[in-house]
């Protein structure tokens, strides 16, 4: 399991910086960039909305990963001990990013 800081508050996932979905999908095949990478399993919290009853918040997480040319990429799954996902008042999943991102030649 990976360590997940997730900044991106306004995840219907999100409680108190930590998922409460149990696992997420990193996206980004062609990515060379951080910017180029996305959390596909981000879901916008609407105004009013409560947070998911998916489960309790947790910091261990399962994350597959579809960024390829990331060095933590090990058949399709993240192998780095913690990751970041960043994308503060982010509205749609192309507005968040793998803050922890290394591209490997």
């Amino acid at each position: 399991m990976t360590n997940l800081d997730c900044t991106v508050t306004n995840c219907v996932y999100n409680d108190e910086k930590c998922c409460c979905k149990g696992d997420i999908e990193v996206k980004g095949e062609s990515a060379r960039k951080t910017e180029e990478t996305c959390c596909g399993s981000f879901v916008e919290r609407k105004a009013g909305q409560e947070k998911s009853a998916a489960g309790q918040p947790t910091k261990g997480i399962d994350v597959s990963c579809e960024a390829c040319k990331c060095e933590f990429n090990e058949d399709y799954k993240c192998s780095a001990k913690h990751i970041g996902i960043a994308g503060k008042n982010a509205c749609s999943c192309s507005e968040t990013e793998c803050a922890s991102f290394c591209f490997r030649e």
